[in-house]
C-alpha cells in the first residue's frame, strides 16, 4: 500500500487528493434507483396507463436487484442475471417469455435513458440476446376458430332482424 502511494507521488499525483476524489464520487455517483426515479418523471407521462403499469412492474423488479448500485457500476453480466432469474421463476419454459422481454426492453431503455443523460458512456444491455438468454418465443397456443361450411350457412339463413343481419 506504501509502495503504491510512493508510485503515485513519484508521478507528480497526491494521494490525499486521489482519495478525496474517489470518495466525492461515490457520495455524488447515480444511483440505478435515482435514474429510475427520473426515468418515471421524465418518460413515461406519455405513455398508455397500461403500458406505465408494465414499465412500473419492470421497474420495480430493476430496482430490487439494482437499486442500491451505482450506475456506472452495472455490469452486462447483472442484467442477463437479471432476466435469467425473472424467467426461472416461471412455471415451465413457455410461461413467462413476454413478461420477461418486457423486462429486457424497459432496462434497455432505462440505460439508453442514462446514456442519453451521459450518466453512462457504454449501455449494459447493448449486445444481449435475448434469445440466447431465455430462448426462443414459444409458438403461440391459441389457434383461430374458423367455421365449417355448414356452420356459415346456418348463420347466413338464419332468420334475424335488420341490425344482426348487418352485423354479419
Amino acid at each position: 500500500m506504501a509502495r503504491e502511494r510512493r508510485v503515485e507521488v513519484d508521478q507528480g499525483q497526491d494521494p490525499a487528493e486521489l482519495k478525496a476524489a474517489a470518495k466525492l464520487e461515490a457520495r455524488t455517483a447515480t444511483l440505478v434507483r435515482d435514474l429510475i426515479a427520473d426515468y418515471i418523471e421524465k418518460r413515461l407521462h406519455h405513455l398508455a396507463n397500461s403500458t406505465v403499469r408494465t414499465y412500473g412492474r419492470q421497474l420495480k423488479l430493476i430496482e430490487a436487484a439494482l437499486g442500491t448500485r451505482p450506475i456506472k457500476d452495472v455490469t452486462p453480466q447483472e442484467i442477463v442475471d437479471l432476466i435469467a432469474k425473472r424467467k426461472a421463476g416461471w412455471r415451465d419454459q413457455t410461461d413467462g417469455w413476454r413478461e420477461t422481454e418486457t423486462l429486457y426492453i424497459v432496462a434497455r431503455e432505462l440505460f439508453k435513458f442514462a446514456a442519453g443523460q451521459r450518466l453512462i458512456v457504454v449501455n449494459p444491455t447493448m449486445g444481449i440476446s435475448l434469445e440466447a438468454v431465455i430462448g426462443t418465443r414459444p409458438p403461440p397456443v391459441k389457434k383461430r376458430l374458423m367455421l365449417t361450411e355448414d356452420e356459415i350457412r346456418e348463420v347466413m339463413n338464419a332468420k334475424m332482424n335488420r341490425q344482426n343481419q348487418l352485423s354479419i
